[in-house]
């Protein structure tokens, strides 16, 4: 988990950089395509390290446990018909 952390933190700063370089260009700038290619690029990778996190959260935690904590209402409405 640690090292998704660091994983995330360290994408999450290289997304904000691109970001700025982006907003900087003007769409004359002939490097512009590859910087939104880059951009576009560390967002998918966002995505899945986020998905991976939350799949390692749900595994630290049980699955009962996930659902209490991220499925709300939905976990409580789960757990009453199991136990109906």
């Amino acid at each position: 988990m640690d090292e998704l952390r660091r994983k995330r933190r360290a994408i999450g700063a290289k997304s904000e950089n691109a970001e700025k370089k982006l907003a900087k260009m003007g769409p004359e700038n002939k490097g512009l395509p590859l910087q939104t290619d880059l951009l576009e690029k560390l967002r998918t990778e966002m995505r899945q390290v986020n998905e991976e996190c939350r799949l390692g959260s749900a595994e630290l935690m049980g699955v009962d446990g996930y659902r209490h904590s991220y499925g709300g209402v939905e976990a409580r409405r789960l757990q009453a018909a199991v136990s109906e």
